[in-house]
Parts: structure tokens; sequence; C-alpha cells
């Protein structure tokens, strides 16, 4: 700061303000900071458990039982009934033997 003699008292109480107003900025910019290094500390942290969370869902769902395994499934049961009921039919057909 400059030497204030010969300065009004007008220019003094002017860089008294400044100073003043310099400081408050100064000590808000710090205090921003500081409270966004924490929020970027907090987020990182939810962030990871959200990841964790997704890999554990993603485990739990790659082996489930779909609507369309179940479909193929079904549709294979019903192939080989139907072959099962073709079988029984020809051995019904089939004349007895006599012995």
């Amino acid at each position: 700061m400059t030497s204030q003699r010969g300065s009004s008292s007008a220019e003094r109480w002017f860089h008294h303000i400044v100073a003043g107003l310099s400081l408050l900025g100064l000590s808000a910019g710090i205090t921003i900071l500081w409270n966004l290094d924490r929020d970027v500390a907090v987020m990182q942290e939810k962030i990871q458990g959200f990841e964790k969370q997704i890999l554990l869902l993603n485990a739990h769902t790659a082996n489930r039982y779909t609507n369309l395994d179940a479909i193929r499934d079904q549709a294979a049961a019903a192939e080989i009934h139907r072959d099962q009921e073709l079988r029984l039919r020809r051995l019904e057909a089939r004349p007895l033997r006599a012995k």
C-alpha cells in the first residue's frame, strides 16, 4: 500500500474499504475452494459406491433366467413331449404279441 501522507480522508477511507473488500473476497474464495474440494471428495465416494452397486447388480442379473430362456425351454420341452406322445401312440397301435 502506498504512503497515505498527504491523502485526503476520503482517499484513506477508500483505501481501507478496498483493502477490506479484497481481504473479504480472498477469504470467500479460499472458503469456496475448501468447500468445493470437500464436495468433490464426497461426490467421488458416492460415485465409487454407485459403481460398486452397478457391478453387483450386473453380477446378479448375469445369471438370471429370462422370459426368452423360458420360451426356448418350453419349446424344447413341448417338442420332447410331442415326440414321446408319437412313440406312445405307435406302441399303442401295435398289435399285441401272443406268447
